[in-house]
Order: structure tokens, then sequence, then C-alpha cells
């Protein structure tokens, strides 16, 4: 499991509150976090079919991909909910 770095990812706090922040900056990320949960679902679907067909994928590889793909896609899911529900609090909001 490869564990990356957040760091590069995280606007300062200068250029956040100026609102200069680059065009399409959580769109990038938010389109590389839906990548990972794809690649995490494929590698799933990779080690269950090495471990159904016997070619070389054994158990314990095939519930740590599946385990893994199912986290990706709970926090996937959570994000989803935490973005609709700060749309939904905006859309309440009276001017």
């Amino acid at each position: 499991m490869r564990i990356t770095s957040i760091g590069n990812q995280i606007i300062p706090a200068k250029n956040a509150a100026s609102g200069d922040a680059p065009a399409g900056f959580f769109s990038d990320i938010l389109a590389r976090a839906i990548e990972n949960v794809k690649d995490a679902e494929e590698q799933d679907n990779l080690q269950t079919v090495g471990l159904v067909t016997g070619t070389g994928a054994d158990l314990h590889s095939a519930m740590l991909a599946m385990e893994k793909a199912d986290l990706a896609l709970q926090f996937t899911v959570q994000i989803r909910n935490k973005i609709l529900e700060a749309y939904n609090e905006v859309m309440r909001l009276q001017f």
C-alpha cells in the first residue's frame, strides 16, 4: 500500500483568502480522487479474478484489495454527501 503526501494539494491561507486559487483546482483534486477509487476497484477485480481462476492471487491479497476498494468507495460517498450538504446550505442562505 502506497501512502502519498497531500502537502502539494493544500492552498496557502493567503491565496485562499484572496481568491487567487488556480482555476479548476478543486475539480482536479476531485478527479484524481475518483481516478484513485477507480484504480482500487480495478485492482480488486483483478485480484478476485486471479483468486477464482487460481492464476496466482492468494486469498490475503484479494481480501486486502477488496477492503481497500470498499474503503475508497465509502470515502468517496462521504465526500459527495458533504459536498451536497454544503451546496444545500449555501442554497438556503437568504440575501
